[in-house]
């Protein structure tokens, strides 16, 4: 699967035309301990923002190579704004157990009995970012599309 299929249901039916920084692109900012401003995302072209979306960063070369890829792109459009965060307390998403609690009461909330352990790392990532923002219509949406009830 390619990764511009994991742009979520509900993320392509609100921002079709991604002017909103989407939920694999934050994941692998994430990865790479980095953040960039959303005015930053749009002023990229539709082009650049593919290749954030496509490039792969799951191993430590490809996060190098991605976080390259970023700098490379600041430069090009006078951006400076990247900066580094490093991962924190939010990586609670990167292992299968235990369920962090804010996705477990959003999973009893949606009545569903998805099982955490049998998602990926991404799907993992979107449900925690959604349940600590507590968006219930984007978390019901993001389990139905990961295979919930």
């Amino acid at each position: 699967m390619k990764e511009k299929d994991f742009i979520l249901k509900f993320e392509r039916d609100i921002d079709p035309d991604l002017r909103h920084i989407p939920m694999l692109v934050r994941m692998k900012l994430d990865l790479c301990g980095v953040r960039i401003e959303l005015k930053s995302w749009q002023a990229l072209s539709d082009a650049d923002r593919a290749l954030l979306i496509e490039q792969q960063a799951d191993t430590r070369r490809e996060v190098a190579d991605y976080i390259t890829s970023l700098q490379r792109l600041c430069g090009q459009y006078a951006l400076h704004s990247m900066s580094a965060e490093g991962l924190n307390a939010r990586k609670a998403w990167l292992t299968s157990r235990p369920v962090p609690p804010p996705v477990s009461a959003m999973l009893a909330r949606v009545g569903s009995d998805l099982d955490w352990s049998a998602l990926g790392t991404f799907e993992r990532y979107v449900l925690t970012h959604l349940a600590r923002g507590d968006a219930f219509e984007k978390f019901s949406s993001a389990v139905v599309e990961f295979g919930g009830d």
